[in-house]
Formats: structure tokens, C-alpha cells, sequence
């Protein structure tokens, strides 16, 4: 995914070797101009917010440098800002109105902040302009899902994976999508874990297909397999309060009270965080 939008999914895995230091892959963002490289669990949230602070004042001085503004909007993804987001989204697609990655920006803090029609317009436009983007194809397809298009989604998702056949999100995003017509009709969710199965195969880096096994095995009864999963999704992504929820259903169940406990109070601090 050229721009690195990830609806908490990670970049395309060929983009990812074309462009090993790209600055705007939200999951190894590099935190321009006043850290160290170092892997995202290792950053602390003081050193985030003093990178969001150093890229707002670059992009005052530097109001048409369009890529202050897709960094600004990867660290904001990566803390679950999105309402921030959106306001830095809107302004640089406002300045840059064909650049595809600044429509994919958009139509990912739009679809985040859920403006899921407006999202879709936005992918569409970014699609249009580069049709090589596998990011602005899964974008799309999470959009139209979350605007009550499944069809449209579907066939989205569908023509991703036949046109980037080593684009982890597509198997991810489609998952999710089976996972819910599943849940809405009753049915077996073993197409959905294969597509997360599938996904991991690509990118064994991808907290939402861990989490979202991590639910299924809770559906199952699994409590232990679900903890593993759940335990694997949190590393990854520490900032997700479904994962630190779902990880307290999954110890409650293995009666692991304190570590029930602290689950919980790491989703509560997680969705503050995402309502800033």
C-alpha cells in the first residue's frame, strides 16, 4: 500500500520491499525529524507526542511540503487520533486534490471517524488516479462494508486478491467481511479464519488477523488458544482497546483475575486515548 493507511492492517508486502524505509508505513514510522529508528514497542507515548508536535510546526513552516502531512497523519494513525486525523486529512487533501495518497489518507480517517459514504468517494478518487494502489483497492472494499455494501465489498475484495495476490490486507479485510456475514447468518466462520490464516502467511506482523482469531477461538470455547492470539495481537498493536478487551474476557475465562484486571484497565486507557 503506497501510502501506508493500514485500517489497522499493515502495507503492502510488495511496496514494502520496492520501499523498505518509506516514510509513511504507519507500522515502522520512523519519527522523522527528532527520533531514532527504533520498533514501534519500544517508543514511548512522550516521544510520540513530541514527534506529532516537531511535524505540526514543520508543516506551519512548510505548508506545501505534502509529506508532513502523510507523516503527521501515520503517527496519528499509530496513536488512534482519528478525529485529529481527519482534520489534518481533510486540509491536505483541501491542498493536494490529485494526490492519490492524500485522497487514501482521507478516505482511511474518514472511514475511521465513520463517514463511510464520504470514505468510499474519497478511496474511488484515489483508486482512479493510481490504480496500482493496493492500499486505495482494500480501503475501498473496508469502506463499502462499513457503508452496509457487502456486495460491492465483496467484489472489491475479490478483484484485490486476484490483482495483488501477496497483498496481506486483502485476505485480512475479507476475513472480516466473512466473519460478519457469518455472524449475521449463522454459518461456519471457517472461510473467514483462512482468510486470516492466509493473510498471516504474507505478514506474520498483522494484529487484526491475530485478534480477529483470537475472537473466534472465545466463540469456540478456546480460552487458551484466544489468550495466545490475543497476547500476539497486543504486542503488536498496544494502542487497540478491542484487543486489550478481548484479552480480558479470554483470562477472566482461565480465571487469571489480576490479569483480567489489568487487561481492562489497559482498554479503558486505550479508548481514552482514541477519543482525543
Amino acid at each position: 500500500m503506497k501510502c501506508g493507511w493500514r485500517y489497522g492492517i499493515r502495507a503492502d508486502s510488495d511496496a514494502r520491499a520496492r520501499r523498505p524505509r518509506s516514510v509513511l508505513r504507519a507500522a515502522a514510522c520512523v519519527l522523522l525529524l527528532s527520533l531514532p529508528l527504533r520498533a514501534e514497542s519500544q517508543t514511548s507515548s512522550q516521544e510520540l507526542d513530541s514527534a506529532i508536535r516537531t511535524l505540526e510546526l514543520a508543516i506551519q513552516r512548510e505548508p506545501s511540503n505534502q509529506e508532513h502531512c502523510l507523516r503527521l497523519g501515520a503517527l496519528l494513525t499509530r496513536v488512534q487520533r482519528f478525529r485529529a486525523g481527519l482534520e489534518v486529512a481533510e486540509k491536505t487533501a483541501g491542498s493536494f486534490p490529485l494526490s492519490p495518497r492524500a485522497l487514501e489518507m482521507l478516505g482511511f480517517f474518514q472511514w475511521k471517524t465513520q463517514h463511510n459514504v464520504a470514505a468510499v468517494e474519497s478511496y474511488t478518487r484515489a483508486l482512479r488516479l493510481n490504480p496500482e494502489s493496493a492500499g486505495a483497492s482494500v480501503g475501498l472494499g473496508m469502506a463499502q462494508m462499513a457503508a452496509g455494501m457487502p456486495r460491492e465489498a465483496a467484489r472489491t475484495f475479490e478483484h484485490g486478491i486476484r490483482r495483488f495476490p501477496r497483498h496481506a490486507a486483502h485476505y485480512q479485510a475479507y476475513g472480516i467481511l466473512l466473519r460478519r456475514s457469518a455472524e449475521a447468518t449463522g454459518e461456519s466462520s471457517v472461510r473467514a479464519a483462512a482468510m486470516f490464516e492466509a493473510a498471516l502467511k504474507i505478514d506474520g506482523q498483522l494484529a487484526e488477523s491475530y485478534y480477529q482469531l483470537g475472537v473466534l477461538a472465545l466463540e469456540r470455547g478456546l480460552p487458551g488458544e484466544a489468550a495466545g492470539r490475543l497476547e500476539t495481537a497486543a504486542r503488536l498493536s498496544g494502542h487497540d482497546s478491542r484487543i486489550h478487551y478481548a484479552l480480558y474476557r479470554a483470562y477472566r475465562r482461565l480465571n487469571r483475575a489480576e490479569d483480567a484486571a489489568a487487561a481492562l484497565q489497559r482498554s479503558r486507557l486505550a479508548t481514552q486515548s482514541a477519543a482525543q
